[in-house]
C-alpha cells in the first residue's frame, strides 16, 4: 500500500504543477508585419462538403493571417505570436501586456452553410479561474477590421459549448472549436485571433479552416454489435450523426445479414438531433446467430427526416464482420475512479472520463464506478467508509 500511496502522492504532485504551470517555452520565429492582401473569392460545389480556406502554420509568416501587435502591446519574443511544433503560439515570460492579433486576408465567403473549425489548447487556470490573466478570442470583421464581432471566447461558457467543447474544459488539453457562421454567407469577411493580457500562460491555435456543409446530412458512424458474439438472438445496433444543417427527427432502419436476409423496417421517430449530434439505437427486431461463424453485418437509413433521401447517400450505409460463437459472454470494461470534491483538477477531468466511457458507441462495453476520497484537500463529505477502506 506504501507503493501505491506513493504513486498517488506523485500524481497528485504532478497534477498541481500542471494545473498552476505557465507552459514551456518553444523556439520562436519573428512574424513579420504585411498589409492585408487582395480579396480571395471562394469557389465551391454546391452539396458537397468542402474546405474553403485554410491555415495550418506549416510555414512561418503563416501563408493566410497576418501577424501583428496591438496599441496596447508591450510584448517581444515569445509573448507575440509565433510558430511552435506547427501551431501557432503566444507564450508568457515576464508579464508584459500581449496584445496580439492574426488577421486574415479579406475572405468573400459563397452563400451556403458554412463551419469556422480550429484547434486550440490553453491553461484554464491561468485563462478563466482561479486567474483571468488574459483573454483569447475568435472575431469577426464585416468593414475591413473597423470593428469586431466576437465569435468564441475562452472564459465566456456559452461560446465555448456553443464550439462542441466542454465546460469547464481542462488544462493543457487539445481541444476543435466547429462554430457556425452562416450568417455571414455572401459577405465579404476578415477573421481575427486574438491575444490579450499580462498574466495568461501558453496558448496555440492550429489548423484553422472555413468550410461548407450539405444542409441535409445524416450517416451511420458505427454498427456497435461486439466484433465477437455468442450464438442466439442478439440486438442490431448502431450510431447515426448529423453531419448537415438540418436537424434530424426520424429515419429508417434496415439491417442486411450475409447479404440475403433482410429485416423488417424500423422507423426511428420523436427525435432532434442537431449538427454534430449523434443518437445510437437498437432495432426492434433481434438477428438469430443460429450458428457459429463469421456474419457479415450491413446496416442502411434511409427516409430521412420522413421525406425521403439525404444530400449525401454515400455515408448512408456502413458493415461489419462480427463473429458468432458458443459460450460467449459479453465483457465490459470497468473503469475504477478516485475522485474527491477537494481535488480542483478532478473535477475537470470528470467530464472528460465520462465523454468517454458513456460514449454511445462506448456504452455497451464500458462502465465506470467512482470513489470519494477524503485528500487531497481537508476532507470529501462525500466519502463512504467502503471508500476508506478501499483506499487503505
Amino acid at each position: 500500500m506504501k507503493k501505491l500511496y506513493l504513486i498517488i502522492l506523485i500524481i497528485g504532485m504532478t497534477c498541481f504543477f500542471a494545473h498552476a504551470q505557465k507552459g514551456s517555452v518553444s523556439g520562436i520565429s519573428a512574424a513579420k508585419k504585411s498589409p492585408h492582401g487582395q480579396s480571395i473569392t471562394i469557389n465551391h460545389a454546391k452539396g458537397t462538403k468542402s474546405v474553403l480556406w485554410s491555415e495550418d502554420f506549416e510555414v512561418w509568416p503563416p501563408a493566410n493571417l497576418t501577424v501583428s501587435s496591438g496599441s496596447s502591446s508591450t510584448a517581444s519574443g515569445i509573448e507575440l505570436w509565433h510558430q511552435t511544433d506547427g501551431a501557432a503560439e503566444v507564450n508568457y515570460d515576464d508579464g508584459s501586456m500581449s496584445d496580439e492579433w492574426m488577421i486574415s486576408d479579406p475572405i468573400i465567403l459563397p452563400t451556403a452553410e458554412l463551419i469556422l473549425k480550429f484547434d486550440w489548447f490553453g491553461s484554464y487556470y491561468w485563462h478563466v479561474d482561479p486567474s483571468d490573466g488574459a483573454d483569447v478570442s475568435v472575431k469577426v470583421s464585416t468593414d475591413g477590421g473597423t470593428n469586431w464581432t466576437t465569435i468564441w471566447v475562452d472564459d465566456n461558457q456559452a461560446m465555448v459549448e456553443a464550439g462542441g467543447n466542454v465546460w469547464p474544459w481542462v488544462n493543457w488539453t487539445p481541444y476543435t472549436a466547429e462554430l457556425d457562421i452562416s450568417s455571414y454567407a455572401g459577405t465579404e469577411i476578415l477573421l481575427g485571433f486574438h491575444y490579450l493580457g499580462n498574466d495568461g500562460a501558453q496558448w496555440q491555435f492550429d489548423n484553422i479552416i472555413i468550410e461548407d456543409i450539405v444542409a441535409f446530412d445524416c450517416a451511420i458512424t458505427n454498427i456497435t454489435v461486439p466484433p465477437v458474439l455468442g450464438t442466439g438472438a442478439r440486438d442490431i445496433t448502431g450510431v447515426v450523426q448529423n453531419m448537415g444543417t438540418t436537424a434530424i427527427t426520424g429515419f429508417d432502419v434496415v439491417y442486411t445479414i450475409d447479404g440475403t436476409s433482410v429485416s423488417s423496417v424500423y422507423t426511428v421517430s420523436g427525435v432532434n438531433i442537431a449538427y454534430g449530434q449523434t443518437y445510437a439505437f437498437v432495432h426492434d427486431v433481434q438477428y438469430d446467430f443460429a450458428s457459429i461463424g463469421t456474419y457479415n453485418v450491413e446496416v442502411a437509413i434511409s427516409n430521412i427526416n420522413g421525406i425521403g433521401d439525404d444530400e449525401n447517400l454515400a455515408n448512408n450505409v456502413l458493415d461489419i464482420d462480427v463473429e458468432a460463437a458458443e459460450g460467449v459472454v459479453q465483457r465490459r470494461v470497468l473503469h475504477e475512479v478516485l475522485t474527491s470534491s477537494s481535488c480542483a483538477p478532478c473535477a475537470e477531468t470528470n467530464p472528460v472520463i465520462d465523454g468517454v466511457v458513456f460514449d454511445d458507441a462506448n456504452i455497451p462495453y464500458s462502465t465506470v464506478v467512482k470513489y470519494q476520497v477524503s485528500w487531497p484537500g481537508e476532507g470529501d463529505p462525500y466519502q463512504t467508509p467502503m471508500a476508506a477502506d478501499r483506499v487503505t
